[in-house]
Formats: structure tokens, sequence, C-alpha cells
């Protein structure tokens, strides 16, 4: 039930403030005031285990006080630096431009700081297109994504979101948008079954490549597990499979880890399961935790080279705002001395094979997706025919999301064209103890559900 301060809030909100996503004009359910560690406490002090680390956005969980001092410490000396050829920023940016080279896949040494994942998307297609007129082919334009894809909400980016009305309500996409369908197996849009597939998904691609035209082909741009899809994670081949198709056929990789990286996945990169090397990275979120909007884009050795000497105009202000590099570097240190992607191995295997064995015999849950804790929960009214809930039933809205903060969570449901989905996202530096916690209620919850 919402508190009395919570109610004030939103009433005061309707009038002024227009929510980023949701119904305009609708109040706030839950206004947070303050967070430690995976606790968020709302205006009326209840506290919530957050199991969806906002949005994938808060890694390192709140509150952290290594990432604010850190920040503090760069604003009191110098607190914008704008990155021009002419100043080349400060040294603390190309500090953390050597030290992201470090993480990163190999062939991927050059960096270029953007205001968070819709600008590192937009900027990333840019840079594909740019780097195939530099080659003398500016007929390659068309950037290929997935089905139930989510690629940030920018004027390209926002065409290849996977959901028709997050991406059809502001009149015509960008020209040049083509669709493969996506890695989910429980899902399959090609109606198949794996592993007897052959991985028809990935094979469509290459058919899909062929069919629209090599030389018209910029990129190929999909998340390693589909985030806002609903955690879903591909077959083990899928991802090599699709790097050949990829180097086959002259198309660049854009790989969007703006969710799945910096350890999210148990991996520094999502990509690093496989041993694949993308063209191009789109990074953001867990790059800082976002104390402050910050991204990157991250450019194969070839891109540059190809590129070098060239006049680049990718250029915004916010990237000059050196908080973010701040923070960036912070949260990149507490990365690899705290060993966060092993935890995340850990604790992600914990809560997967609980996931498995306590929530999947449930009448209603019909798929677990994912890899380390990036992890889905698929809602089905009938798990013989995979038969959704009836859109009046609402059973996101209208069920799981209210007994979920009744109860002391805060959850990140996906309902989209395909599916109702759960995740179990948390700040990665959740322990057991907690992990288990979350789980117990999350099951009571869903156990209790009707058709």
């Amino acid at each position: 039930m919402t508190g009395k301060g919570t109610q004030a809030w939103a009433e005061r909100g309707i009038e002024h403030l227009v929510s980023s996503s949701g119904i305009v004009g609708h109040g706030a359910e839950i206004i947070f005031e303050k967070g430690n560690g995976v606790i968020l406490t709302d205006v009326d002090g209840k506290d919530y285990i957050d199991i969806s680390s906002f949005v994938q956005c808060c890694n390192l969980g709140y509150d952290n006080k290594e990432i604010v001092d850190a920040m503090v410490v760069q604003l009191n000396r110098l607190h914008f630096g704008y990155s021009a050829a002419q100043y080349y920023n400060v040294p603390e940016a190309i500090e953390l431009a050597e030290e992201l080279a470090k993480v990163t896949p190999k062939n991927i040494n050059h960096f270029q700081h953007t205001t968070g994942g819709t600008e590192s998307v937009e900027w990333s297609i840019r840079l594909a297109k740019s780097y195939w007129y530099a080659k003398g082919k500016a007929t390659k334009y068309k950037i290929i994504c997935l089905t139930n894809a989510y690629h940030g909400m920018g004027v390209v980016g926002g065409g290849l979101v996977g959901s028709p009305p997050a991406r059809l309500s502001y009149g015509p996409e960008a020209l040049g948008i083509v669709r493969a369908p996506s890695y989910n197996c429980y899902r399959c849009f090609l109606n198949r079954t794996y592993p007897d597939c052959g991985l028809a998904c990935a094979k469509h691609l290459e058919a899909l490549i062929e069919e629209e035209g090599e030389d018209s082909v910029a990129a190929f741009i999909a998340e390693p597990v589909q985030g806002w899809g609903g955690a879903i994670s591909p077959p083990p081949e899928y991802f090599p499979m699709v790097r050949k198709i990829l180097t086959d056929h002259n198309v660049l990789f854009i790989d969007d880890e703006v969710m799945t990286g910096f350890c999210r996945t148990g991996k520094m990169f999502a990509l690093e399961h496989w041993n694949v090397e993308p063209d191009i990275m789109a990074l953001a979120k867990g790059i800082n935790n976002v104390y402050t909007p910050f991204g990157a884009i991250g450019i194969s050795d070839e891109i540059y080279s190809t590129l070098r000497g060239r006049s680049h105009a990718l250029s915004s202000t916010g990237p000059g705002c050196l908080a973010g590099i701040a923070s960036a570097r912070a949260s990149l240190n507490i990365y690899v001395r705290d060993k966060i992607a092993e935890h995340v191995a850990e604790i992600g295997k914990h809560a997967r094979e609980r996931l498995v064995n306590e929530f999947l015999p449930l009448p209603h849950v019909g798929d677990i997706s994912g890899l380390g804790l990036l992890l889905g929960i698929e809602i089905v009214a009938d798990k013989e025919t995979k038969r959704r809930f009836p859109p009046e039933r609402d059973i996101m809205h209208g069920v799981l999301i209210p007994k979920c903060c009744e109860k002391g969570l805060f959850p990140r449901f996906y309902k989209s064209v395909h599916h109702d989905r759960l995740s179990f996202t948390p700040p990665l530096i959740i322990n057991k103890e907690q992990t288990d916690k979350a789980l117990d209620i999350l099951y009571s919850i869903i156990a209790e559900l009707e058709a």
C-alpha cells in the first residue's frame, strides 16, 4: 500500500515531471529517497531488496564511498575538459582509455567517451558507416538487428527496439534497418527446436545478408544476452557462428554490452563466454554505475587505423564532464581488484540452480534463462502450450509487481509482444544470504499464481 509520503510526492510529480518511460500523466507508485548496498529506501522509510539494479545500471550498488570520493577529488581539481583534438581532454581521460584497453577484447584498444548507452549505440552505428565510407564503400549503410532487441531510444537505436509501440509511436523508423530472428530458443521465431535446428537463426542471418546484398550491409548489432528482451541467453554455438558469417561477408559486428558489460554475466564482458571479438563495442551503465551519465565506444585496431588521419565528428558536450571519467576509473578498479566477475559467477550459479530446481517446476514458470546475474523467468498461463496470461489480467502490473513491492522486493519486468518475464538482476555485490532472501520472497509470490 502506498504511504502518505509517496502519495504526496507523486501528486507533485504529475504536475511538472514527465517520466522517461511509462504513461504520460501517471503518478509514481514508489519514490525512492536513499540507497545503501543492495537496499533501496522509499520516502515512507520502507526498504526493498533491489533485484533490478535499476535496469542493470547499479552494478556496484548504492552509496559506494570509493566512487563518490573519486568524483569529489576530480570535481575539486577540474570539472570539465572537452574532448577535442586540439585539447585532447585531460590526463584522466587518457588513463581511463589505457585501463579499458587492458580489460576489453585484445583487438579493442581505442575508446571514445559518450554520455550513456543511447549515445554509445548511435555513435557505434555512425562509426561503422564512417569506416565503410573511408574504405570506398558508401553503399554499405544497412544495420541488421535482432527481434526482441533493445539498443536505446535514439533516432537510429530506437528503431532497432523489438517493441513496436516503443519504436513506432514517433513516426517512420530510420532507413536501412533490417531484422533477423533472435536466438530465443524457448520461443523460436523460426519454429525450430534446439539443438536439432542446427542454429537456424544464425544461418538465417547469412541468408539475410545475401538477400539484402553484402555491399549494402554495414553492420550487425546484438546484445550477447538480451537484456530488455528478458535476460535471454543464446546457445553457445551462436556467436562463434555469427562472427564467422559476418567476417565472411564483410559486415562489422557491433557488440552492445551496455547491460551485459562490466561483470554482469560473470565475465568482464559477455562475449568472453564464447571467445568472440567484435569490431565495435557500445559501453555504458556498469562502466561507472551511472553515478553520473557516462559511456564509451570501443574501437578495433582495424577501424582505428582505417580512420586515422581523417576528420572525425562524433562529439557532444556531456563526455567532457570529468566526474564521469573519475567514477568510471574508480568502478573499473573495484571490478578488477575485488574480482567481481568471479563473485558474480559464483552467486549467479547458485541463483540459477535455485531458479531451475525450484522455480521451473512451478505451474506458471515456462523458462529460466540468462548468465551470471542477468537471469530471466518467463511467466506463462499454461506450460504445455506456452500460452500467456490474457492482456486484461495484466499479470505483471496487476499482480506480480505490486506483490513484490509489498513484500520488499524492487523487481524488473519485461512485457513485450512475445512474452512476460521477470528478471533477477541485483547489484553484483549481493551476497548469498541476500540472494536467498530475495529468491524466497519471489518464490512465494510466483507459487501463489493462479491461471
